[in-house]
């Protein structure tokens, strides 16, 4: 890379900067134009006045900013182990600046500092270029996405996104009867409170997968400044063992609601009763359906016997993955992992060893001003 152009980390005195660039890349009604957003997207759930200290920017020669890879904390059980890992996102080089080493010098650059790195969401080809970094790729395989019908009007969401109707109805059947469950009293509407006297309980699932503590289910759903959560619990008599967070979303412009699970865990009979819970929340909310993405193969049993219908690969896209407005998008859900610290576990990884869904990365993110609660 030419001596005049320079690569760096990030400073909060560079978020100005970062919007004008945000802005370019994302258009006029990106969310990233909210200094608050940023500051809250880029901050640490374990140390809140932490601000962009992941993110890595290119300038050029007049110290604009004109390349971006950004990172989210997280932690990630791995085995016995809870280490700190980073989720690349919004990585982006404006046109007028590619060619001239800024992407590869930013992965590098991500890679160096973390003992673990990790991105979610990319086509098939930019998946490859990570598999020749070293990246376990897990066979190239995408998030598989779970759906619960209640009503027939989802199909026209098919129609108008010009998907395949036809499979779409092959596939998921027709709407789901939901029948009337009595909770036994165990689960509960969760909130930061609730959290702080029951204690969490959820156990280990799985081999790999994001560390669910108080601190990070605060700051991802519980105290989340832009999105309303609905969190509900399973309370057991030693704390709480399962939770569900969903997210009710307008679709764009028809006014029509669904409800996108981000994200659940815990022991799975628990989470039986939070899922049928859910279903007749949902139901009672008019929801058109609820849906559920995650890869690997934890929960699978349950989400069959509670009604849910699988889509994998390119079906995924035949209901629509944005609602503002409502589009067809590809499913480019693609899982990438790499560390130089703990290589061998992590490339040891096979797809029945892990688990994430769309609390990982910045999967389950607004997009846009007008979708800020």
């Amino acid at each position: 890379m030419s001596e005049q152009f320079k690569i760096r980390k990030a400073r909060a005195s560079d978020i100005s900067n970062l919007i004008e660039f945000f802005i370019r890349i994302y258009g006029e009604h990106t969310v990233f134009q909210v200094e608050a957003f940023l500051k809250y997207y880029f901050q640490s759930p374990w140390n809140k006045g932490s601000i962009l200290e992941s993110n890595w920017i290119g300038l050029n020669s007049k110290d604009e900013i004109v390349s971006h890879y950004g990172g989210l904390h997280y932690k990630l059980i791995l085995g016995e182990n809870i280490i700190d890992t980073i989720w690349g996102v919004n990585a982006y080089t404006l046109p007028d600046w590619r060619g001239l080493g800024f992407n590869s010098t930013l992965v590098q650059k991500l890679f160096d500092a973390n003992p673990i790195n990790a991105t979610l969401g990319m086509a098939l080809d930019t998946h490859k270029f990570y598999k020749k970094l070293g990246y376990n790729v897990f066979d190239h395989q995408r998030l598989k996405r779970y759906l619960f019908l209640f009503r027939e009007e989802a199909f026209e969401l098919v129609n108008e996104i010009g998907a395949d109707i036809g499979k779409a109805k092959q596939l998921v059947g027709s709407p789901i009867t939901v029948s009337h469950w009595n909770d036994p009293g165990h689960i509960v509407e969760l909130n930061s409170q609730m959290l702080e006297n029951h204690g969490l309980q959820l156990g280990r699932q799985v081999v790999c997968t994001t560390l669910r503590d108080e601190e990070f289910l605060k700051w991802r759903f519980l105290d989340h400044p832009f999105i309303a959560y609905k969190v509900f619990a399973f309370v057991g008599e030693n704390g709480i063992t399962a939770y569900l967070a969903l997210r009710p979303e307008l679709l764009q412009p028809s006014g029509r609601m669904v409800g996108r699970i981000v994200d659940m865990y815990g022991d799975a009979r628990d989470l039986s009763g939070v899922i049928s819970f859910a279903i007749q929340w949902g139901n009672n909310e008019g929801f058109l359906y609820l849906d559920f993405s995650k890869i690997g193969e934890l929960y699978d049993h349950i989400l069959m016997e509670s009604g849910f219908s699988m889509l994998e690969d390119d079906d995924v896209a035949l209901f629509p993955q944005v609602s503002a407005p409502v589009a067809k998008r590809p499913n480019h859900e693609y899982l990438a992992l790499k560390s130089l610290e703990y290589a061998e576990p992590i490339m040891a990884l096979e797809i029945n060893d892990i688990y994430f869904t769309r609390m990982d990365s910045d999967r389950d993110r607004v997009a846009k001003i007008n979708q800020i609660k």
